[in-house]
């Protein structure tokens, strides 16, 4: 079983990041993936490489540290716990940049639901790798599907319109929930 880890990161980010540097995307606009199109309709710049500069501030910073996940998720975390399920977080962050404080996070918050915490970026220089790629033909990134079939994961839940259709390829079972 495969749950993301209940944290609203995205609204979390740009809160932070409006205090920071003073503009955000509004919260009603962030249904949609595309945060440099968003931002450059709002009249601001970004590119890939200064959002993974700004995620990796976020989650460095002191309010990454304490964000609290959503009650409900924690508690179907526990619920699921209870009866055997091994949850594992499979997440786009890049090990080296970000394992240390989405540890911390887990073990703070989570502390005992995790089985593992698997990052599946081994370099920060792409954001997003497109769903045909696998393992085998981007050295860069690990795919979440393929992680999925190695760990006989049998749900996994996802937001990413990408990860979805790669799921969906590979007849993995998924729950689909909106939030970038």
């Amino acid at each position: 079983m495969v749950i993301r880890p209940s944290l609203n990161f995205a609204s979390n980010f740009w809160a932070w990041h409006k205090s920071k540097y003073g503009w955000y995307i509004p919260k009603k606009q962030l249904k949609i993936y595309n945060w440099i199109k968003l931002a450059r309709n709002l009249g601001y710049y970004l590119d890939l490489n200064l959002i993974e500069t700004r995620i990796t501030e976020f989650i460095n910073s002191d309010e990454h540290k304490k964000a609290k996940p959503f009650t409900h998720a924690v508690n179907v975390l526990k619920q699921l716990k209870q009866q055997g399920f091994n949850i594992y977080i499979i997440t786009a962050r890049a090990y080296k940049e970000h394992s240390a404080p989405t540890l911390d996070w887990v073990n703070k918050n989570l502390k005992n639901l995790i089985t593992d915490v698997i990052f599946t970026r081994q370099t920060t220089k792409q954001i997003h790798v497109p769903s045909q790629l696998t393992k085998q033909q981007n050295q860069q990134s690990l795919s979440k599907a393929q992680i999925c079939k190695d760990l006989n994961v049998n749900v996994f839940t996802e937001d990413a319109i990408h990860n979805l259709i790669n799921f969906n390829n590979n007849n993995i079972k998924l729950i689909a929930y909106l939030q970038p």
